[in-house]
């Protein structure tokens, strides 16, 4: 026997005017999913209402009430709102997966993780720190602070929230003024005071805390189970990310340094070389014209120190020539090409023979072995590799020396 005032007290200021419409024009109405927040267990609760009302007349067509129909979709618009939530946090996590792929600074790695986070969470600031040599850094803000030089860097051991969440490495979580006023330094909670929620997250990288996500929020609203797992997992590929660029800035300074020491190498090894070849060949022709034009001259003990000498030096002569090929082949920019190994082989065969013909060395070279490489690298390893085996099979009596190929899986190879 109540009336709808009386009943529906906390939603008749939106259901009076809409019951007093159809009365009004003799036309029903229908509201889906109206927002009504309502009070139940002593909590307010945001609840949803489908509202259908059709007008009631008598024999003579006069409205005389109304017909209203009121249904509860709390739990199918709750839910429908998770799936969205879902699916968008699904999408940022592929796209900042894509982005960070790709090769960044910090600063834009940084960037780009807050120009997410924040508009899907409502957050009013973000910033990205990272530990440097003992030092929290901050290397993104968003928007910038008014004075730049503010928290840039910090002690690990700082009272503010970044540094302790770092130290734990586990989230800290600051709902009001009064926490933070407790635990923390008094500079940090007079720039954060008009803030409501304050969240810093650990950048995880295999358990290791390198760095810290935070996030201001202007309300004093509070993080569900679900936003505090995704802001650890959008912090943890943060900080994956930032490692990666540091790991690939040392690869590059490796690289650098590599290149310019070899370039030094071969400059210095071209230099010495040259340097030497002058007075080695003076030796070397100075003990050809001994052991030709004064032989008579010299007992065999002397002949046999000079032809030491000239040995030696045609060794050494040797050498400086490899010295020289090595540094070319360094600073030579590798080009490949299809290269007839085989031929190349023979050749390095016959260049052996001919420097030992005395040797009975049998060579087996399968014909036509065709292959993709720089030639004059590949000559100079099957140089060395055809060397060595002429080199230790000295001491073996009828030693072969074979060259061939042999058919395998490719594994996924070129």
């Amino acid at each position: 026997g109540a009336s709808h005032a009386q009943v529906f007290w906390e939603a008749w200021d939106t259901t009076g005017p809409a019951i007093a419409e159809v009365i009004a024009t003799g036309v029903g109405t229908v509201y889906p999913d109206v927002l009504l927040p309502l009070r139940r267990h002593g909590i307010m609760q945001d609840c949803y209402f489908n509202y259908g009302r059709s007008p009631l007349a008598d024999e003579s067509r006069a409205i005389v009430g109304v017909f209203s129909v009121v249904v509860e979709t709390t739990e199918r618009v709750v839910a429908e709102r998770g799936l969205r939530e879902q699916t968008e946090r699904l999408g940022l996590l592929q796209r900042l997966t894509q982005h960070l792929a790709a090769t960044m600074t910090d600063t834009e790695i940084a960037g780009v993780v807050l120009s997410e986070v924040q508009p899907l969470l409502g957050a009013s600031v973000g910033g990205v720190t990272k530990v440097v040599d003992g030092w929290a850094e901050r290397i993104s803000d968003s928007p910038p602070p008014d004075d730049t030089d503010s928290f840039q860097r910090r002690p690990l051991d700082a009272r503010v929230p970044t540094c302790e969440a770092i130290r734990r490495a586990a989230p800290v979580v600051l709902h009001t003024a009064a926490e933070r006023e407790a635990a923390y330094d008094s500079e940090w909670v007079k720039a954060f005071s008009e803030y409501g929620l304050v969240v810093a997250m650990p950048m995880l990288v295999d358990g290791n805390a390198v760095g810290a996500l935070a996030l201001g929020f202007l309300s004093d609203r509070t993080l569900a189970d679900d936003e505090v797992a995704l802001l650890q997992t959008l912090a943890d590929q943060c900080g994956q990310a930032l490692q990666r660029a540091r790991l690939l800035a040392a690869e590059r300074a490796l690289v650098r340094e590599i290149g310019a020491a070899n370039a030094e190498l071969a400059s210095f090894t071209s230099c010495v070389s040259h340097d030497l070849r002058a007075p080695l060949r003076s030796m070397n022709n100075f003990a050809e014209i001994l052991l030709e034009d004064y032989c008579d001259h010299i007992d065999d003990i002397g002949l046999g120190y000079l032809r030491r000498i000239r040995d030696a030096g045609r060794k050494m002569s040797a050498l400086i020539e490899d010295l020289l090929q090595l540094a070319h082949l360094a600073s030579a920019e590798p080009k490949r090409l299809p290269v007839d190994l085989s031929a190349i082989v023979r050749d390095v065969a016959e260049q052996l023979q001919a420097v030992d013909p005395a040797r009975n060395v049998t060579f087996r070279i399968a014909p036509d072995i065709i292959g993709s490489a720089d030639p004059n690298l590949i000559r100079a390893v099957l140089e060395n590799l055809i060397g060595n085996a002429w080199k230790y099979s000295s001491h073996h009596p009828d030693p072969v020396i074979e060259f061939g190929s042999t058919a395998t899986l490719n594994h996924g190879l070129p």
